[in-house]
């Protein structure tokens, strides 16, 4: 089971040539990219991704399919905990562990 997959590595196209079928939800310009919010058909779930063709962006509502790129998928079983979890707490000195 994917429990998460980084941004950068969702690829979402309205070419038929993608793993998974889907339509934007929400689609923003911020910049220099765009940011997406896809509605999977199989499995039921919602993704975030990252685009860089700010010329041609995929507009809300269209029906895509999603691929993912291998060079930049890290996958995480189902049992692991949240990379967030095994953050420091931003409210400790991180210098007091050497102490």
């Amino acid at each position: 089971m994917i429990r998460a997959a980084a941004t950068q590595a969702v690829v979402p196209s309205t070419a038929s040539d993608g793993d998974l079928e889907g339509r934007i939800l929400k689609a923003v310009y911020v910049g220099d990219h765009m940011e997406y919010r896809i509605a999977l058909d199989e499995p039921r779930l919602e993704l975030f991704a990252i685009g860089s063709d700010v010329a041609n962006p995929l507009q809300q509502g269209a029906q895509v399919t999603v691929s993912f790129d291998p060079t930049r998928l890290i996958l995480m079983p189902a049992n692991c905990a949240s990379p967030k979890a095994r953050r420091p707490s931003l409210n400790k000195n991180p210098l007091n562990r050497f102490k």
